[in-house]
């Protein structure tokens, strides 16, 4: 008998810091690229920590739960990120307490099967992977009876790159990093309000927008074969010459099923190839996102 697909996921060591006090609100709403007057407690929002520069420092999940704001990101990510939003609080009347020993996330894609006689808090609605989902979020000393209940993966497991690879959700470590500019990963269509306040980073952003293109792009890629992997680099399959001066992209995430495989790459801006070639003489169609 084959084991059933999980339909929900245990986030793993993700950074969760809570914010508290009357002008958590206003506060990180100057801290991220959403625009979080557009929070409800019934709904998780997503958005990017830049730098000056606009660069990304963190891709973060924004939930209200009621009397406070719970910041989640990769655990990449965890210090660093705890500092950056801490700097700038001199005259807010703000705290912040780090919960990620305390608390455990997990994400569901069937609302139906949520453990209500457990859970301390209602479910969130969210689309981390692209489609609708469900943040619960229970005590530390609750996670292996909801893992139990829930029957959960995790998100590294392959059910869970699939959906992401397949819906082209960017993650840190793979597709973002503190190079990447968002706009190249599509957050600017899922993370950034382009008519909301000041922020770090907005007038870099804002700029990139009026020029209308950033230098790589992501796209979703289809093959054949299931024996590339990611950091390949690619190639147009027309020109003669495959060397590293001749890539015009590379593999960020891939996984395989059934000897097929679906990957996510960035191309260089002006490579509009239908196919691609790997390094490795994989053949893949693109698909852009």
């Amino acid at each position: 008998m084959s084991t059933p697909h999980p339909r929900s996921f245990e986030l793993k060591n993700r950074s969760q810091l809570l914010f508290s006090g009357p002008d958590r609100l206003r506060y990180l709403n100057g801290q991220v690229t959403q625009d979080l007057r557009k929070l409800s407690t019934a709904r998780a929002l997503p958005a990017c920590v830049t730098s000056a520069k606009g660069r990304l420092q963190a891709d973060v999940w924004i939930s209200d739960l009621g009397t406070s704001l719970l910041v989640d990101a990769h655990p990449g990510v965890a210090e660093t990120l705890l500092a950056r939003l801490e700097r700038y609080i001199v005259a807010d009347d703000v705290s912040v307490e780090d919960q990620t020993l305390t608390h455990t996330l997990f994400h569901c894609l069937d609302k139906t099967s949520l453990p209500s006689s457990i859970v301390h808090s209602a479910p969130i609605q969210s689309s981390r992977l692209g489609v609708a989902g469900w943040d619960l979020r229970v005590h530390a000393s609750d996670r292996a009876a909801v893992s139990q209940m829930l029957e959960s993966g995790d998100d590294l497991c392959p059910d869970w790159e699939l959906l992401r690879i397949s819906n082209g959700v960017a993650a840190w470590g793979f597709e973002l990093s503190e190079d990447s500019l968002p706009p190249e990963a599509l957050l600017d269509r899922t993370h950034i309000d382009y008519h909301k306040g000041c922020y770090i980073g907005q007038e870099v952003l804002s700029r990139i927008k009026s020029i209308g293109h950033v230098n790589r792009r992501l796209v979703l890629l289809n093959s054949l074969s299931a024996t590339d992997s990611a950091g390949s680099q690619l190639f147009d399959p027309t020109a003669p010459i495959r060397d590293s001066a001749h890539s015009i992209g590379v593999i960020t995430s891939i996984t395989h099923s059934n000897q097929t495989s679906l990957a996510l790459a960035y191309l260089k801006r002006g490579s509009e190839p239908a196919t691609v070639l790997s390094q490795n003489e994989t053949l893949f169609k693109v698909s852009e996102l």
